[in-house]
């Protein structure tokens, strides 16, 4: 599992649909893998990877 992944700094670039914009390139994303979204220690969103680029 990825669940012991580091932090990744991010940018949310859509409002309408959660886009993540990483501020480095960051390897094996794959479409069906989980994102989620943390301020600090609080959980704020997340949702299925559906394309990687």
């Amino acid at each position: 599992t990825r669940a012991d992944a580091r932090s990744e700094p991010s940018t949310r670039a859509d409002a309408a649909r959660l886009e993540v914009v990483f501020d480095e390139p960051v390897e094996a994303i794959a479409p069906g893998q989980a994102v989620v979204c943390y301020r600090g220690d609080e959980l704020v969103g997340g949702g299925w990877i559906d394309a990687a680029e």
